[in-house]
């Protein structure tokens, strides 16, 4: 949680204005009315509405009702809605088993970082915390905010982590064998 609120007093305004924006009002002018509304009151119903969804529908639950059909289960339109929880989003369009497909990489860094936390050097150690905190902080997000695809910055973080860890193994695997 320090952490957490380290990276958010830290990081430049774009990557954090989501968390201080959910609690406040936000005002949309046209042509024809000034709405005004609360961001976390629409997060929730929402989020709310695929819960319900699924709760109505078990049968879609193994294999989800299809890409980006959240809109049209909850607007009955084809606009680009989504219930702001990349769980309940991944279970509503790809059911369980897109569910595990996306939690299977973080299960395998785990494991990874586990299983070699040994072998790094300290500074090899502080790169990986570095990079390990802001995936969590993108992982955070993306449980209140944004799409699969607005989640780029969790994408990009993943990789950069998965590539990070594969680099430094493979780099001490190569020291070990060069010094026996």
């Amino acid at each position: 949680m320090i952490l957490f609120i380290i990276l958010l007093s830290v990081l430049p305004k774009n990557f954090v204005s989501r968390y201080t924006f959910g609690l406040s009002k936000e005002i949309h002018v046209s042509e024809t009315e000034v709405k005004f509304f609360s961001t976390s009151q629409e997060r929730e119903m929402y989020l709310k509405q695929a819960i319900d969804y699924l709760s109505e529908h078990p049968e879609r639950l193994l294999l989800g009702t299809g890409t980006g059909s959240f809109s049209y289960i909850s607007k009955h339109i084809d606009d680009r809605l989504y219930p702001h929880n990349i769980f309940v989003e991944i279970i509503l369009e790809f059911g369980i088993l897109g569910l595990l497909l996306f939690i299977f990489p973080f299960i395998f860094l785990l494991i990874d970082f586990i299983q070699n936390k040994r072998t790094f050097t300290r500074v090899q150690f502080v790169n990986i915390s570095i990079w390990i905190s802001l995936t969590i902080l993108f992982f955070i997000n993306a449980q209140v905010s944004g799409d699969i695809n607005d989640n780029r910055l969790l994408w990009f973080f993943m990789g950069g982590l998965i590539g990070l860890i594969l680099f430094i193994m493979q780099n001490n695997t190569i020291r070990n064998i060069n010094e026996v």
